[in-house]
């Protein structure tokens, strides 16, 4: 069974797989739609999973905050206080989720290892201590600047389109 449920909006599912492999790389099984078959009852195993996994994981974002999808699935985890709510652009949130402390993603960088709030958060709710098995390859310095210049190219693109 998974150990975490990852809920995001379709359109950040980069960002939402990126996520998911970080998860990876750190020892934890991360459940998220795209494994999903064909033929399945979406409803009824997103909530089976949702029920069942220790922690939920939602991704905020500009675009998730008017999924229907993603507010239910955060309201549920937040009903059974497993919800890990992380803000990716720096948007508002739905007002019944402001009160919550919220783990600010907007400075990370898919290719970057989880930031230490979100691990230690996450530590505490799986009850063990995460690490990441194998170094980063990341590039240094230059493969960060590299992964940055690709994410504003793509923000920027996309902002063009969804207007």
């Amino acid at each position: 069974m998974a150990e975490v449920f990852l809920s995001y909006s379709r359109d950040d599912r980069p960002v939402a797989q990126a996520i998911a492999a970080e998860l990876q790389r750190v020892g934890v099984d991360v459940w998220w739609d795209h494994e999903l078959l064909g033929g399945d009852d979406f409803r009824s195993r997103i909530a089976e999973i949702l029920t069942r996994a220790p922690v939920a994981i939602v991704i905020w974002s500009r675009r998730s905050v008017q999924s229907q999808w993603v507010v239910g699935e955060a309201s549920a985890a937040r009903e059974r206080k497993t919800l890990i709510p992380l803000n990716i652009d720096g948007c508002e949130l739905p007002l019944d989720f402001r009160p919550l402390h919220t783990v600010n993603f907007t400075e990370w960088i898919p290719g970057d290892q989880l930031p230490l709030a979100f691990q230690k958060a996450l530590s505490e709710r799986l009850g063990r201590e995460l690490s990441y098995s194998t170094p980063a390859s990341q590039g240094g310095p230059l493969g960060r600047i590299t992964r940055q210049a690709t994410q504003a190219w793509y923000l920027d693109l996309e902002t063009m389109f969804s207007t």
